[in-house]
């Protein structure tokens, strides 16, 4: 049995490195024994907060900095991103209720909706020395079969 492990990395804001960042979060909960498809999920949330945190920061895109902390537990995984930038109204957003509510976002800002229908808990908090935290928590279930161990076989 795996026991928890947790992660914390520095992303720069460039589409490359956001990729990366989403194939690393994907890797991770695999390797951890997340099922396949809870990992997709949990990469796409966590793909949108960093988008966010890039698109909505003071700086151009290509010199955002923002961190991200991934904890892996028995039972949760918990994404926490880090920036600086403006303050924004997270809770104010609702979910998606319906696939046509897709419609409603034909020009974007569809980031905090899409992570609060993915994620079993979404929140934000806005620090005072001008820093934003977006926790999003997922409960998993963990693959008990072995798979996912092949990556490291030689």
């Amino acid at each position: 049995m795996h026991s928890d492990a947790n992660y914390t990395i520095r992303v720069k804001g460039d589409r490359h490195h956001l990729e990366s960042t989403m194939d690393l979060v994907q890797f991770a909960a695999m390797e951890f024994g997340v099922e396949e498809s809870q990992a997709d999920i949990i990469a796409s949330a966590v793909g949108e907060a960093c988008q966010n945190a890039v698109h909505y920061s003071f700086r151009e895109p290509d010199q955002v900095v923002f961190d991200l902390e991934i904890r892996l537990g028995e039972q949760e995984v918990t994404a926490i991103v880090t920036n600086r930038g403006p303050a924004f109204e997270f809770d104010a957003i609702s979910p998606f209720r319906r696939d046509h509510d897709f419609m409603l976002y034909e020009t974007g800002g569809m980031g905090i909706p899409m992570m609060k229908k993915l994620m079993d808990d979404a929140t934000y908090e806005r620090r005072p020395d001008d820093v934003n935290v977006v926790i999003l928590k997922k409960r998993i279930q963990r693959n008990t079969s072995g798979e996912g161990e092949e990556y490291y076989e030689d």
